[in-house]
């Protein structure tokens, strides 16, 4: 007699929003806004993870960037760029915009992907700016290195800067013919930029999930006091090409969803974050390629 198998065959959504919800009440709110003002954090899960959770039920679950196979349709090269507007807790003075480009190379033996995006929160008196490159190496486990480069401007000069990096490590695994997942690790060899007399969050590890039709991300990271912080994402298909998604920051407060969009090739999606102290934050990206290219 076979026994039975406690991994779970399919994510029920509407469960893991409940869960999701219970967890965000159990956290006392804090009224900083660090860990939601980037463009990307409206979400946790990247355009890679959101095409294998569009995938139709046929296909078994892939791991997010899964198309690095050398296998992949496409050929052995692929190029993503992606445009993003927002508006930081819906302030006209406090505009989000975002630029990003990516290139994959599905060796055989070493594939790697390169992206680099630029953003800019502010407009006028005050400005910060966040220019990003990054370089990931392998399939299985796949290893990487991500540069950031920030500056704060007042009335056009500059106040503030700084650079920061990140080491990667990433394994991706199989869990049944139902279920995937990947396992993302983060060092980061230098201190935070110090901004705005604090530092603000640095990812530290990441568990993703896939499911058939349905995705789950949980991120753990640090605040600037050395205290962590847990936020959590879910994804799940409505129909070809149309998935609905639920994001929850219980740190700051922030709740809120998200959709997402794939319409013959470009892609959309949405994020609206509402903070309970700051207002709700909307924020709109567009793309289009490969989103293995897009490796955040």
């Amino acid at each position: 007699m076979k026994g039975r198998s406690i991994i779970p065959r399919k994510l029920d959504f509407q469960v893991a929003v409940w869960l999701i919800a219970l967890m965000h009440t159990c956290f006392p709110v804090m009224a900083s806004g660090e860990g939601i003002r980037d463009f990307r954090d409206g979400w946790l899960l990247n355009p890679g993870d959101m095409a294998s959770i569009l995938a139709p039920d046929e296909m078994p679950p892939s791991v997010g960037d899964e198309p690095l196979r050398a296998s992949a349709p496409g050929g052995h090269w692929g190029l993503w760029a992606g445009v993003g507007q927002g508006a930081l807790f819906s302030m006209v003075d406090l505009p989000l915009k975002f630029l990003e480009g990516g290139i994959v190379h599905r060796g055989h033996r070493w594939p790697w992907a390169l992206a680099g995006s630029w953003e800019r929160l502010g407009d006028m008196l005050m400005v910060e700016e966040t220019t990003t490159i990054g370089l990931r190496l392998g399939r299985n486990p796949q290893i990487g290195l991500r540069m950031r480069g920030r500056r704060l401007l007042v009335e056009g000069m500059k106040v503030d800067a700084g650079l920061e990096a990140a080491l990667e490590g990433r394994l991706k695994f199989q869990l049944g013919a139902d279920l995937a997942g990947t396992l993302a690790l983060w060092m980061h060899p230098s201190p935070a930029v110090r901004w705005h007399r604090g530092r603000g969050r640095r990812a530290l590890a990441e568990l993703k999930f896939f499911f058939p039709g349905s995705g789950l991300a949980v991120r753990l990271e640090q605040r600037g006091d050395g205290a962590p912080v847990l936020s959590v994402e879910i994804l799940g298909r409505l129909s070809a090409g149309l998935g609905v998604g639920f994001r929850t920051d219980p740190e700051t407060g922030s709740l809120g969803g998200c959709l997402v969009a794939k319409i013959g090739g470009p892609w959309m999606r949405t994020s609206h974050l509402v903070h309970p102290a700051l207002g709700v934050t909307h924020r709109f990206h567009l793309g289009a390629g490969d989103p293995a290219a897009c490796i955040w």
